[in-house]
């Protein structure tokens, strides 16, 4: 059997060659499959090793511990699903803090702050949104603070107890 045609090579890669054969044992239309891939959502990680973030220190019976933005927070989290034109960015689940010592408190617009009663609190990287450590009289030492990165899948900034 023998046939006759043309031999191309195709640039893109998906092909090293392509023969088109005008007769013989195949049909002379073609037909084209499509495969869709459809994205699913991946889980952020934290790019930081070990995953400790060392805070602004204070000093005993001063008040408020200095504020601790969410954005610096969220800074060492990543998503291949969020990209820079994407809504929401990366936020975080507050999933511990240490209360035996102190109080911890949340602000949605770094003006108004909220005690934390529940965890896990979603709070978002953008809009000032803040915590902050109002210890005990007379205790010195660290307040713990451990957290999730966030992809806005579930919930919304502000929602305690979620998970």
């Amino acid at each position: 059997m023998q046939f006759s045609g043309a031999s191309a090579s195709l640039s893109h890669g998906s092909y090293t060659n392509a023969t088109w054969f005008p007769s013989g044992p195949f049909s002379d239309n073609m037909a084209t499959v499509t495969l869709a891939v459809r994205p699913v959502n991946d889980a952020p990680t934290v790019d930081l090793d070990p995953a400790v973030l060392d805070l602004d220190t204070m000093n005993e019976d001063t008040g408020a511990s200095p504020v601790i933005k969410i954005s610096k927070l969220a800074d060492v989290c990543s998503d291949v699903d969020v990209t820079p034109t994407s809504s929401g960015g990366i936020g975080v689940a507050i999933t511990n803090l240490s209360f035996s010592n102190g109080l911890w408190q949340y602000s949605a617009n770094g003006d108004v702050w909220q005690n934390i009663t529940k965890l896990t609190l979603l709070l978002s990287g953008e809009h000032n949104q803040s915590l902050r450590f109002i210890p005990n009289d007379n205790f010195s030492g660290t307040a713990n603070v451990t957290y999730r990165c966030w992809d806005y899948s579930v919930g919304s900034p502000g929602d305690e107890g979620v998970g």
